[in-house]
C-alpha cells in the first residue's frame, strides 16, 4: 500500500496505548511526542551515513547540519496525519495525508503471535490488482514495522 510505504519513508511504527491486555482492535493515530524523539534519532543516523559516504569514514555532521536535517524532517512530519482503524472481525481502514494528499486503504488484518499482518485489498476506493501485505510487530500494545528496509522506523502510532 502506497500509504504505508510513504509512512515508511519517514518511518518505526509503534502502536502504544490502551490495548495492553486486549487485542489490537481500535483506532490509532500518530503519537507526536514519541514520534518526534524517534524521528530525531532517525534523522541523525541518516545524516551521519550521508556525511560518512561523502567525506570519509571518520567524518561527522556539524551541529548546524544536524539541526537543519531535524528541522526539515520535523516540518514534513508536522504536515502528516495518519489514522488506522483495526476493526473487530479482521477488517481495517486507514488513511494518511502526506504532503497535502490523502490516501485511503482498506483490507484485512490478522494477529499471529506477535506479528500483525495488514493486507490492503483496496486503495482510494479501487480494488488493488494484487493485494499488498505489510507486516508489523505487535507487543503489549506496541506496533512497529518488521521490515525496516522498506519502512524507515520512526513513525509511532498510539491507540486513541
Amino acid at each position: 500500500m502506497r500509504v504505508l510505504r510513504l509512512l515508511a519513508m519517514v518511518a518505526l511504527v509503534a502502536v502504544a496505548g490502551c490495548g495492553l491486555f486486549g487485542g489490537p482492535e481500535g483506532h490509532y493515530s500518530i503519537d507526536k511526542k514519541l514520534t518526534a524523539a524517534a524521528l530525531d534519532d532517525y534523522a541523525e543516523k541518516q545524516l551521519t551515513e550521508v556525511v560518512t559516504q561523502l567525506r570519509g569514514k571518520d567524518a561527522r555532521p556539524s551541529d548546524e547540519e544536524r539541526k537543519r536535517m531535524k528541522d526539515e524532517m520535523r516540518a514534513m512530519f508536522d504536515k502528516m496525519a495518519i489514522d488506522l482503524n483495526l476493526n473487530p472481525g479482521g477488517k481495517f481502514r486507514g488513511s494518511a495525508t502526506i504532503e497535502g494528499k490523502m490516501e485511503i486503504s482498506e483490507g484485512t488484518w490478522a494477529l499471529r503471535g506477535k506479528t500483525l499482518e495488514i493486507t490492503e485489498t483496496s486503495e482510494n476506493g479501487k480494488p488493488r490488482a494484487k493485494p499488498k501485505t505489510e507486516t508489523f510487530r505487535y507487543d503489549r500494545g506496541l506496533l512497529s514495522f518488521e521490515d525496516t528496509k522498506d519502512n524507515p522506523p520512526f513513525i509511532i502510532l498510539s491507540k486513541q
